[in-house]
């Protein structure tokens, strides 16, 4: 009799072990989980034929170039201390937590960047995507958090579900009025990125490229002209584009860039002549990206039946991007030559690895960090 205590303790320590071990294993299954590599972006997957635009950077380690710049910043944040006297101690914990950010600076590649552009009555509507495989699994859990916190929110978010994805709008509202509206920006996560589009619709076209939604209707009427511009382009170099110009995008988009937001607002301007000149051209195409050795190379090809009349503004161009570099310490090469399609415009920027190392010490030395060469 005196026995059936023990055994039911024993039975109960037993259990209580088997519970501990069970989540001490899940929360390792959860942690290896979220931290394995998960979906990516497929190559030229966003590229839609409704889109007048569409640009994609794919970073890879195992491409010489990626690898070769980033090694330079890893290099360049491992030797951020080694100007300074500082006790052993002090340099232990410097080297490892230098070993820690180039940890988490290679976990995020692969990754891939992607831009397309939908042609819109008043302005062009954009959309953004950014892929990283080690985000992947981490993605989901926070999607599935931010699923399960949305009801218990203290104030309405506009939200919008979607094929199973909830697009969210990230600025203040009125609620579901403003999603539908499109005047804000509409955000959501994916296993595969994080999406960000100027209008409803955008975000729901992501949703449909990344459910595989119209493959059929683009088989059935053939490539578009975006695709087939983009089918041009070496497939070798990480950063391809193309924008198709037939309403007039490529001026806004020029606008844009140049700070004017691509609505005739306020900031700077283009200048008239580079304007009537893109108003000439009737598509572009560029690649490029980090090539083996450490240069930084861009190629862009503007197809215009006029070359003669386009050459000199884009040239002017060019040459005042050059000035500008080199004002910042980095020489840019450039070559403006007449092809028959058009013009083609090649940049480079040489070994931009050294490039960052230099970058590294001035900036050490504008904070003080470092004594000028003595003479």
């Amino acid at each position: 009799m005196n026995d059936r205590p023990k055994k039911i303790l024993l039975g109960c320590a037993a259990a209580c072990g088997v519970v501990v071990i069970l989540g001490i294993g899940s929360c390792l299954a959860f942690t290896s989980w979220l931290r394995a590599p998960g979906e990516m972006l497929e190559e030229a997957q966003m590229l839609d034929s409704d889109a007048v635009g569409y640009a994609e950077w794919r970073l890879d380690l195992e491409d010489a170039g990626t690898k070769a710049i980033v090694d330079a910043a890893i290099e360049a944040m491992n030797g951020q201390g080694d100007e300074l006297a500082m006790p052993s101690f002090i340099r232990v914990l410097l080297d490892f937590s230098n070993r820690r950010q180039a940890r988490k600076l290679k976990d995020l590649f692969p990754a891939t960047a992607v831009w397309s552009l939908y042609p819109d009555a008043g302005a062009d509507r954009n959309l953004y995507s950014v892929s990283v495989q080690r985000l992947g699994h981490r993605l989901v859990f926070a999607d599935w958090v931010m699923g399960w916190l949305l009801p218990w929110a203290p104030d309405e978010i506009p939200a919008v579900t979607y094929r199973g994805e909830t697009i969210l709008s990230l600025e203040e509202g009125d609620g579901k009025e403003m999603a539908d509206e499109g005047s804000s920006l509409h955000a959501f996560l994916s296993p595969k990125g994080i999406f960000f589009a100027d209008d409803l619709e955008g975000a729901k076209k992501a949703v449909d490229r990344l459910a595989g939604g119209g493959i059929e209707i683009v088989e059935e009427s053939g490539p578009s002209r975006l695709e087939r511009l983009y089918a041009r382009l070496d497939p070798g170099l990480p950063l391809r584009g193309a924008v198709s110009n037939r309403r007039g995008e490529l001026v806004r988009l020029a606008r844009r860039l140049e700070g004017d937001g691509g609505d005739g607002g306020g900031g700077a301007s283009l200048d008239p002549r580079l304007e009537a000149a893109l108003a000439q051209v009737d598509a572009v195409i560029w690649s490029g990206g980090p090539v083996a050795g450490g240069d930084l190379i861009l190629e862009v090809l503007f197809f215009a039946d006029a070359a003669a009349e386009i050459e000199e503004p884009i040239r002017a161009r060019v040459r005042a991007l050059q000035e500008a570099w080199s004002v910042e310490g980095a020489p840019l090469e450039v070559e403006v030559t007449e092809t028959a399609d058009g013009v083609g415009v090649s940049l480079r920027v040489v070994d931009v690895a050294k490039r960052i190392s230099e970058w590294r010490v001035t900036g050490a030395r504008s904070a003080g960090r470092l004594e000028e060469p003595r003479r």
